[in-house]
């Protein structure tokens, strides 16, 4: 039996993932929704990156993470490094 709305609604959930996917495709400018999809073990829970501190895009090509809690930058660090995403890390002390 065809139930509409039981469609419509798995349908808008995979519109509502698509979409997400889709704002963290890397393309040739630097986005700080590359970062939503990476999450972070800190304080016994997986957070995301975006809870941990703020995230700005200063040029292009650069995303400038600024944690809030400097014991959590090794674990952010990490995180980003295990992910698929390719990017370049550079530290500032």
């Amino acid at each position: 039996m065809f139930d509409e709305k039981s469609y419509s609604l798995k349908m808008d959930k995979a519109i509502e993932v698509f979409s997400k996917e889709l704002s963290s495709l890397r393309t040739g400018r630097a986005n700080a929704a590359m970062l939503d999809l990476i999450r972070v073990d800190v304080y016994g829970q997986q957070m995301p990156i975006n809870q941990l501190g703020s995230i700005t895009t200063p040029e292009p090509r650069m995303i400038n993470i600024q944690v809030w809690d400097a014991n959590n930058v090794t674990l952010v660090d990490s995180a980003i490094k295990k992910s698929d995403l390719g990017l370049t890390l550079f530290k500032k002390s």
